[in-house]
């Protein structure tokens, strides 16, 4: 951990990321990628509308 103090006076402290944790992170990101990519497939416009079976 890093601690600085801002030209505002406050202190600010920086952390740095662990292998493990970078590891983490980046499987984290890319199921968070598939989950958007999905959610966005399913909000196009027009979606559900266009896959509505009409009776």
């Amino acid at each position: 951990m890093l601690t600085m103090r801002m030209e505002s006076g406050r202190e600010a402290k920086f952390y740095r990321l662990t292998r493990k944790g970078r590891a983490q992170l980046e499987t984290e990101a890319a199921s968070w990628q598939r989950l958007t990519g999905a959610v966005g497939l399913i909000a196009k416009p027009g979606w559900p509308t266009n896959r509505v079976l009409k009776m």
